[in-house]
């Protein structure tokens, strides 16, 4: 079975890659290049129960809409994938 995350984790490690948080009755995350261009990438969590796990639906739909597989964005959340290789994917994927 794979790892789960908390929504706190999750957050965190998406601004620590340029995603910037933009606050309603979800937290919107904007994907920002290296160089500070916005990008139309972005996701969102719920404000749902505080440190709740994202289910894993949750997560793979997460991915689709930063134009991930799951098994990258697992990586991405972890850390293993920096915001540089992520770029990278990104402009091989013609997203940005």
């Amino acid at each position: 079975m794979a790892a789960t995350y908390t929504r706190a984790a999750v957050e965190s490690a998406l601004e620590a890659k340029g995603f910037r948080r933009r606050e309603t009755h979800h937290s919107y995350f904007v994907y920002y290049t290296e160089k500070g261009a916005k990008t139309p990438i972005r996701t969102k969590t719920s404000h749902g129960k505080g440190g709740a796990d994202i289910p894993n639906n949750l997560l793979s739909r997460m991915a689709k809409q930063c134009k991930l597989r799951t098994a990258e964005f697992r990586a991405l959340v972890d850390c293993s994938l920096s915001q540089s290789d992520y770029e990278t994917l990104l402009t091989s994927k013609d997203e940005i």
